[in-house]
């Protein structure tokens, strides 16, 4: 196998976004940098589950949870996966951040409320989605606009109607408001 493949690398395509094969906790860890295993000094197993891994998070963005799940899936033994994201030393914030971010892509409209649920479903912990959502940028009035439209077609007519439903969706009322003017509901 490789070393290249598998040794995390530093990028300077995005200076803002970490590159997905240089994952970081966000500690100080040189000492935990030094201190891995030389990968010639791994088994089969264990070159595999980081692999694995390293594919999967090259092409989505994970929880630990959801990523020990795929790797369940790959028929990788607990033990090996776990070693394989130790290992690759993932920031999760990050991949909580950079999730948030798909999300909000996909013109779906989320409010920072229903965005943070989401985030929680997909098994990030409480602090990694704070994080997400603190860093990231979202126009919340563009997401609520989405939704906005969504409630239109719907028959949602009244512009009080309208705002409340925003506002039930997690958008503060101002959001909502700018919103509903965006649509055409004066």
């Amino acid at each position: 196998m490789d070393s290249k493949e598998i040794n995390p690398e530093k990028s300077s395509a995005d200076s803002k976004e970490m590159s997905k094969n240089n994952v970081t906790t966000g500690k100080e860890s040189s000492s935990e940098e030094t201190t891995k295993p030389p990968l010639e000094s791994l088994n089969e197993n264990q070159l595999q589950a980081i692999q694995t891994a390293k594919d999967y998070l090259d092409t989505m963005h994970l929880s630990q949870t959801e990523l020990l799940q795929m790797l369940s899936v790959e028929n990788i033994d607990s033990e090996d996966a776990k070693f394989a994201l130790e290992y690759l030393n993932i920031d999760w914030n990050q991949e909580a951040r950079k999730k948030a971010k798909e999300y909000c892509k996909h013109k779906i409209g989320f409010s920072k409320e229903k965005l943070k649920a989401q985030l929680l479903f997909d098994h990030f912990t409480e602090e990694e989605a704070d994080f997400a959502l603190s860093h990231i940028n979202v126009n919340w009035i563009e997401q609520a606009e989405i939704v906005a439209k969504e409630y239109m077609e719907d028959g949602v007519t009244s512009k009080e109607d309208l705002i409340d439903a925003l506002m039930n969706e997690g958008f503060t009322k101002k959001e909502a408001e700018k919103a509903t003017l965006k649509v055409g509901l004066k």
